[in-house]
C-alpha cells in the first residue's frame, strides 16, 4: 500500500518487488545452500577437492598396476577374439557370415533349429486346427475389443486433456495446449460472477435503469386496473364507446344511486307540483272536490247568480239564465251590487262600482238605504253594510271577471313561473328527459351511484377518482416529479449521484483492501497464498538481494573454512596426492587395456561362438557348434508353419476335418 511504501521509503509510483518473511528465510537458506553448492560444484575455484576424489586418487595411485601386470593384460587381450556387438559371435565369424559387427546378430544352434522347426510345424498345424478362419488375422472378439477400446479413447495430440475431437468442436488448436476449466469450476465461477453481478444490480437498480419486479407488478396491476379517459370526464373511453358518446368531449354522467334518487325525487316533485297546484293541471283536491260537492248538494242552483235560485226564478217565471233584479222590502232607486272578484276571498265592497236606476213599485220590502242597488234585506243576507254603498258585479261580469282573473293569474304564473318557484312544463319535461337519461350521483362526485356500488365506494361521500388517461398522465407526472425530487436531492433519499458513485468506484478501484494493515493488499496476499487476516512480514527486493548475497558469502565461508565438514579437502593436499598418482602408470592406460581385453572373447573351438555365449547356450565350447542366423531361422520357421498348414489342408481327413465344399454339399443333400 502507499502507506506502507511511504513507511519503508520506497517509491509508491513504481512497482516495488518485495518478499514475505518466510520467502526470505527460504531464499536465504536457498542462497546459503547455493553458496555451499557453488563451492561444492566448483571446488577448483576455491582451491578445494572432494575427499572422494582425494581417496580415489590415493586408491588409483595404490591400485596402479605394475609393468608386469600390464604386460600380462596385453598378452591376455591378444589371446582373445573381438566381439564388437557382444552378441556371442566373434567379429571374425561375423565377417565370415557377412553380418553386421555393430548390431547384435541373432543365431540359433543346430539342435535348437531342428527342435524349433518341428515345433513350428506343429504350431502351423495348430494354427489351422484351432483357428482356420484367422490365418493372418486376429479373432473378431479381439478385433472388436480393440475397436471398442479405440472408440472409447480419443486422440489428444497436445496432451492438454482435451481430445482433438473436442478441440475441433470448440475451434481450438489441437496441436497446442489449451487451458480450460472443469464444469464445476466454471459453474462456480459463473455462479459467483453471476451472483455478484445480480447483487450489484439489485443493490443499485437505478444505475442500471431498472426497478424492482414488485414495484413493476404494482404499477402494472394499477395500469391494468385503469382505463383511458381521453376527455377526463370520468367515463373511460371504452365505456363512452359502449354508450356511443364522444370520448374526446366531456360527458356528464351520474352514478346509479344519484340517478335513482333523482328519478325518485323528480317523481315526488312532479307529484307535489300537481298536488300543490292542482288548478294548474285542471285538477282539484279530493277534499276540495268533496267539499264543493257537499256545498253544491246543500245549495240551490243560481245559474245567473242574481241571488234568486233557479227554482225561485222558475216559480217567479223569470229567466234563470238572466240576472233578475229584485227587492225584498222597499223598492230603492239605486242598487249596488256586491261581487267577489277572486274566488276564496269572500265578499267585499269595492269603490267605483256601477250604479243602476230601476223603477219599481214603492214597497218597503225593497228598501235600499245606501242606494247601492242591493236591498238592505240582501245586504243583511250578504252581511254587508246597508248604510254604505257596496260595489257588486252581476253574474256575467263576475264570471267574466273570474275567468279573466283566472286567466290573468295563470298568465302571471305561466309568464314568470320562476317568481312562483315554478318551471315550464317543457323545461320540466326537458329536465325530466335529461334526468331520465342520467344516473343518480348522490354525493355529486361525478361517479354514478351504480358505479360506486360497483366500485364498492360510498355513494354518499365524495369519491376521488381518476380515469385512465388522467391517471396515466398523473402517474407519469408523479413519476417524473418523484424522479426529479430524488435526482435533485439524492442525499435526502440516502442516495448519491452517478458521478459521485463513479468517483468513489474509481477511488475504490484505485485502492486495495488491506485487512491486516500489514502493507500487503488482500489481493496480493491471496496471490501469495498468505493469510490476509494476519500481519505478514515481507522484504523488499534490495533487502532480499543483499540478504541473498550475504547468505551466499556465509555459505561459501562455511565450506571454505571447514572443508572437512563437507567431505572436502584442501587443493594443496589434493595436488600432492595427484603428483604422487601421476608418478605411476595412468589408470586410463590400464583401463584401455582392460577394456580391450574385456571387449574380446575366448572361442576355444573357433566355431565363431564365444565361450561365454556357448556357456550361456549350454553348448560345448570345446566342439564346433552349428548355428543359424535369425533371418534363416525365421524363414525356416515360416516354411515349417506353411508346411504344417499344408499337411492339414491337403489331408483334412487325417485330422478329423472336412472341406467347406463337402460340408456345404452334405447340408444341401440333407436339406433336399
Amino acid at each position: 500500500t502507499d502507506l506502507k511504501e511511504e513507511e519503508i521509503g520506497s517509491n509508491a509510483n513504481k512497482v516495488t518487488k518485495f518478499f514475505l518473511e518466510e520467502e526470505q528465510a527460504s531464499a536465504l537458506q536457498a542462497s546459503r545452500e547455493a553458496g555451499q553448492n557453488e563451492v561444492l560444484l566448483n571446488l577448483q575455484n576455491f582451491d578445494l577437492t572432494t575427499k572422494d576424489a582425494f581417496k580415489t586418487v590415493l586408491a588409483e595411485r595404490d591400485a596402479r598396476p605394475s609393468a608386469e601386470a600390464y604386460a600380462a593384460i596385453v598378452i591376455e587381450r591378444d589371446a582373445r577374439y573381438l566381439d564388437s556387438d557382444g552378441d556371442g559371435l566373434t567379429d571374425l565369424k561375423e565377417g565370415e557370415l557377412q553380418s553386421s559387427l555393430a548390431t547384435e546378430t541373432r543365431f540359433i544352434l543346430e539342435d535348437d533349429h531342428e527342435i524349433a522347426l518341428e515345433a513350428v510345424r506343429k504350431t502351423g498345424r495348430n494354427d489351422v486346427l484351432f483357428n482356420p478362419q484367422n490365418f493372418e488375422l486376429t479373432t473378431r472378439a479381439a478385433f472388436n475389443s480393440i475397436v471398442t477400446q479405440r472408440d472409447a479413447r480419443f486422440l489428444d495430440s497436445d496432451s492438454d486433456g482435451l481430445t482433438d475431437e473436442k478441440e475441433g468442436e470448440i475451434g481450438t488448436d489441437a496441436n497446442k495446449q489449451t487451458s480450460f476449466f472443469l464444469g464445476n469450476t466454471c459453474e462456480n465461477l459463473f455462479t459467483d460472477a453471476k451472483g455478484a453481478a445480480v447483487e450489484e444490480v439489485l443493490a443499485n437498480l437505478q444505475n442500471f435503469g431498472l426497478i424492482s419486479k414488485q414495484a413493476y407488478d404494482v404499477v402494472l396491476e394499477e395500469r391494468n386496473s385503469r382505463f383511458l379517459d381521453s376527455d377526463g370526464d370520468g367515463l373511460t373511453d371504452e365505456k363512452e364507446r359502449e354508450l356511443a358518446t364522444d370520448a374526446t368531449k366531456k360527458t356528464n354522467f351520474y352514478l346509479e344511486e344519484v340517478y335513482e334518487s333523482a328519478i325518485a325525487e323528480s317523481l315526488q316533485v312532479g307529484r307535489d307540483d300537481v298536488t300543490a297546484n292542482p288548478q294548474n293541471f285542471n285538477l282539484a283536491t279530493r277534499v276540495a272536490y268533496n267539499a264543493l260537492l257537499a256545498q253544491r248538494n246543500v245549495r240551490f242552483l243560481d245559474t245567473d247568480g242574481d241571488g234568486l235560485t233557479n227554482d225561485k226564478e222558475e216559480e217567479l217565471e223569470t229567466d234563470p239564465d238572466v240576472e233578475t233584479l229584485f227587492s225584498i222590502d222597499t223598492v230603492p232607486l239605486n242598487f249596488d251590487f256586491a261581487l267577489a272578484q277572486v274566488a276564496d276571498e269572500g265578499w267585499k265592497s269595492t269603490s267605483g262600482g256601477l250604479q243602476f236606476a230601476l223603477a219599481t213599485t214603492e214597497d218597503a220590502r225593497f228598501a235600499d238605504s245606501d242606494l247601492d242597488g242591493i236591498t238592505d234585506a240582501k245586504e243583511e243576507e250578504l252581511n254587508t253594510n246597508p248604510e254604505a254603498q257596496t260595489v257588486f258585479y252581476l253574474k256575467d261580469a263576475f264570471d267574466a271577471a273570474v275567468v279573466s282573473s283566472r286567466e290573468g293569474g295563470r298568465a302571471d304564473v305561466t309568464t314568470n313561473p320562476q317568481n312562483y318557484e315554478l318551471t315550464p312544463s317543457a323545461a320540466y319535461a326537458a329536465v325530466l328527459a335529461e334526468r331520465d337519461a342520467r344516473f343518480p350521483d348522490s354525493d355529486g362526485d361525478g361517479l354514478t351511484d351504480d358505479k360506486e356500488n360497483e366500485l364498492a365506494s360510498n355513494a354518499l361521500e365524495e369519491t376521488n377518482f381518476y380515469l385512465q388517461g388522467a391517471y396515466d398522465s398523473a402517474l407519469a407526472n408523479a413519476r417524473q416529479t418523484g424522479r426529479t425530487e430524488v435526482t435533485a436531492n439524492p442525499q435526502i433519499y440516502q442516495l448519491k449521484t452517478q458521478d459521485a458513485y463513479n468517483l468513489i468506484i474509481a477511488q475504490r478501484d484505485a485502492r486495495f483492501i488491506d485487512s491486516d494493515e500489514d502493507g500487503l493488499t488482500d489481493l496480493k496476499e491471496e496471490e501469495l497464498d498468505t493469510n490476509s487476516e494476519e500481519e505478514t512480514s515481507f522484504y523488499l527486493q534490495s533487502v532480499f538481494e543483499t540478504a541473498v548475497v550475504t547468505a551466499q558469502e556465509e555459505g561459501r565461508n562455511a565450506v571454505t573454512n571447514n572443508p572437512a565438514n563437507y567431505d572436502l579437502t584442501s587443493q594443496t593436499l589434493y595436488n600432492a596426492v595427484v603428483a604422487q598418482r601421476d608418478a605411476r602408470p595412468t589408470q586410463e592406460a590400464y583401463q584401455v587395456v582392460v577394456a580391450q581385453r574385456d571387449e574380446r572373447f575366448e572361442d576355444t573351438d573357433a566355431d565363431g561362438i564365444t565361450d561365454f555365449k556357448e556357456a550361456e547356450l549350454s553348448s560345448d565350447s570345446q566342439k564346433v557348434t552349428t548355428f543359424y542366423l535369425g533371418g534363416v531361422y525365421q524363414e525356416a520357421v515360416l516354411n515349417a508353419r506353411i508346411t504344417g498348414r499344408g499337411d492339414v489342408t491337403r489331408n483334412p481327413l487325417d485330422y478329423e476335418l472336412t472341406t467347406i465344399s463337402s460340408y456345404n454339399t452334405a447340408i444341401e443333400q440333407r436339406d433336399a
